[in-house]
Parts: structure tokens; C-alpha cells; sequence
């Protein structure tokens, strides 16, 4: 199963091989009740979805479970942690397709490769409800609770410490923490605001959840310093809490 690929280009290649032309997606939900399992991609937009999915999961994979050399070793255990790793920062509806968009994906490996054990997709890959409501972020001071807080933050390095009292302040998620530069934090009229540069550009000002929290961000991460606060990109602060927040059995 091309031995000198890698993971993530045995997944594109499958993707790709699966691509369906001059044959009609409609005639086969007429005529084949069973055309979801074909394992095809009959549209450009489909395709490029899946292709795009295809290469953050297999970077995904290479980062979290590099012992996993080939396609047909991918278990549905390994899609669910995917899902689970990534959904804080999904609607329910982007959770929704990806976990489509997953199932769709190791039906063309099934169909492209050789000896690859069959998963049922349906029943085996699946994610629980996205933390997001709607497309909205969740902003709230029981996102994390005082007690975790401090038990996450009692023996954990400066970096994850940082980012943790920056999410515990003001309710963000790991994409506009790792923005966050010490003269972004500003105090006016008694209150500390962080202005945050999220995905896509986008720029917002968020107030402290609490006066304390935000006097406490403004003395210890702001003043006095330059650049930005947390040194770190998203995706490693995620794996990083994992590890921590397994480390104290939370």
C-alpha cells in the first residue's frame, strides 16, 4: 500500500482515487440503496473538503500516534480522539460534517486499499456535542471551575500556566490565547479588557469575567512586559493540557 507514502498522502490519494466523474450522484441514490458505502465523491467541493480534512487529520496523526504507518491501521479510536481533541473549537454543525466527512474517508480507504479491515463508520466513528453554542464561543465563568483551575496550575509549567489564567480570565479558546501580546490587556474606568485576534483575522475586545481575575491578568501578564504573552501555538497548548489534566486525573 505505498510503502514510501506517508500517512497523510495515503489519505489524499484515496480521497483523490474516490472522486467520481461523468457519473451521477443522483442516479445512485435512485437506484442504489447502498450508495453512501461505494466509498465515491461525486462533486469538486466534496472532494476538496475531504482532501483538506484528509491533511489535518494525517498531520494530526503523525503528531499523536507516529507508530501509525499505513491506512489500513487507523481505528475508529483514533478518528474519535480527533473529534474529541479538536471539537471545543467547532459548531455543532462543523463537528457534524467533519464526523461525515471522516466516516466518507475511511469508506475510500476501505475501497482504494488492500486488506483493509471493514469498520462500520456509523456506529464506530462518532464525536459527542461541540462545547460552542451555535457558531458562537461560550463565555462563561463556569467554563472552568476555580478548583480545576488551581489544580492545573499548581505544578504545570509558565506557559500552560499563563494560557490557563488567560482562558480562566476571559472565557477564550486556544486560537486567541496564543494572540494575545501584553499591551493587548488594558484597564479603563476600573474594568480590564484583552482585545484578541481570532480565526479568520478576526479582532475582538472581551472583558474579564471577574474584576479580580482581570486586576489579577493586568499585574502579572501585562505589565511590565512585551510581546505576546503565551509563546505557544494552539495545537500544542491543546495536547499540553491534555497531558496535564490526564497527569491529575481530571
Amino acid at each position: 500500500m505505498g510503502k514510501n507514502r506517508t500517512l497523510e498522502q495515503q489519505l489524499t490519494y484515496a480521497v483523490r482515487q474516490s472522486h467520481n466523474t461523468g457519473e451521477s450522484k443522483r442516479y445512485q441514490k435512485k437506484t442504489n440503496p447502498e450508495w453512501q458505502e461505494l466509498g465515491k465523491s461525486w462533486s469538486f467541493q466534496t472532494m476538496g473538503n475531504r482532501l483538506e480534512l484528509a491533511h489535518a487529520f494525517g498531520k494530526w496523526m503523525k503528531q499523536e500516534f507516529p507508530d501509525v504507518k499505513l491506512a489500513r491501521e487507523i481505528k475508529a479510536e483514533h478518528y474519535n480522539t480527533f473529534l474529541e481533541t479538536h471539537k471545543h473549537k467547532w459548531s455543532q454543525a462543523t463537528l457534524t460534517r467533519y464526523t461525515s466527512d471522516l466516516r466518507a474517508i475511511q469508506r475510500e480507504i476501505e475501497h482504494c486499499y488492500a486488506k483493509v479491515p471493514h469498520m462500520d463508520v456509523k456506529r464506530q466513528i462518532k464525536a459527542n456535542k461541540s462545547v460552542t453554542d451555535g457558531n458562537k464561543n461560550v463565555r462563561s465563568s463556569e467554563a472552568m471551575k476555580k478548583a480545576d483551575f488551581d489544580k492545573l496550575t499548581e505544578t504545570t509549567n509558565k506557559t500552560l500556566k499563563d494560557a490557563l489564567t488567560l482562558a480562566y480570565t476571559f472565557g477564550l479558546r486556544s486560537e486567541g490565547i496564543c494572540t494575545i501580546k501584553a499591551e493587548d490587556i488594558t484597564e479603563k474606568d476600573g474594568k480590564v479588557y484583552a482585545t484578541v485576534t481570532e480565526k479568520g483575522g478576526r479582532t475582538r475586545t472581551v472583558e474579564a469575567l471577574r474584576e479580580d481575575l482581570g486586576k489579577y491578568a493586568k499585574q502579572n501578564l501585562s505589565d511590565g512586559r512585551e510581546g505576546r504573552i503565551c509563546q505557544a501555538k494552539p495545537e500544542s497548548l491543546q495536547r499540553a493540557l491534555l497531558r496535564e489534566m490526564k497527569k491529575t486525573g481530571m
